[in-house]
């Protein structure tokens, strides 16, 4: 009995020994807060991390906004493609002439070609490739880069000002001479550009410029020798179609003449 109730006593304070040690294990430590589980921070380790968290910030943000600017770059050139799209299915729809310029203010086309700061589309019954008063506004779209610093549209003589589609859709200058060329979304910061190129049959497309293209100081915009090649098969397509049905158009005449031979091996 002696030694049974011996070894009843020794399991029992084994038992009494492990349970302590589970106490002492979830007790907090000296001087730690009531309800903390284990050791806190020093103030030395809380200003560490806090310094390489800033410096991680620091290497991050200058990235994040080269990131943003891009995007920010693309979506506006999208925004005049879409709108450039637009205005040319209009004039085919409406049966009239519509046109296209940087705009001023919600009425008024900009004289120095800021494209940047927005833009008009608008019937151009004179075909004077400016709003007149009388001239009903179609579309006014604020340019969301017109107070951004170092950026810029730039565009060669022909549609730097304007861009004018007949009840055709074909891109025409208000003297009658088809109207092809280039809109460069320019930046000064080191980040590739856009450029809007229009063809003579109006069509336009998106092209992504590098950095040093698109920083040019002088830009002598010119057709490429694709790009005529590929206006004068769809104008031969245009001018067979209208022979076939007997209605030979006199436009479709004078441009497939401007899309000679010569302009191709000059072009090249």
């Amino acid at each position: 009995m002696t030694d049974q109730a011996g070894g009843t006593g020794a399991q029992r304070a084994g038992r009494f020994r492990a349970l302590g040690d589970v106490v002492d294990r979830l007790s907090p430590a000296p001087g730690a807060r009531p309800g903390s589980k284990g050791r806190g921070w020093t103030l030395l380790e809380m200003l560490a991390a806090l310094a390489v968290m800033g410096l991680l910030l620091a290497l991050a943000a200058p990235a994040w906004v080269e990131m943003r600017s891009r995007q920010q770059l693309q979506a506006h050139a999208q925004a005049l493609l879409d709108t450039l799209q637009w205005a040319r299915s209009e004039a085919l729809m409406r049966q009239r002439r519509v046109g296209v310029c940087p705009a001023l203010d919600a009425t008024t086309c900009d004289a120095q070609g800021r494209w940047e700061r927005g833009w008009l589309v608008f019937e151009d019954p004179l075909v004077n490739a400016r709003r007149d008063p009388h001239e009903p506004v179609l579309q006014y779209r604020a340019g969301p880069l017109g107070r951004v610093a170092g950026v810029q549209w730039r565009g060669n003589s022909t549609v730097a000002h304007h861009v004018s589609y007949t009840a055709q859709g074909r891109a025409q200058q208000p003297s009658g001479a088809f109207q092809a060329g280039s809109l460069r979304l320019c930046s000064t910061a080191q980040m590739p550009g856009w450029a809007l190129v229009i063809n003579a049959l109006g069509r336009v497309r998106l092209q992504r410029m590098q950095p040093g293209e698109c920083q040019a100081a002088e830009m002598e915009e010119t057709v490429s020798a694709t790009d005529l090649v590929d206006q004068r098969a769809e104008l031969v397509d245009v001018l067979e179609a209208a022979v076939n049905a007997g209605k030979a158009d006199v436009g479709h005449l004078v441009e497939f003449l401007e899309l000679t031979h010569d302009q191709l091996a000059d072009a090249v």
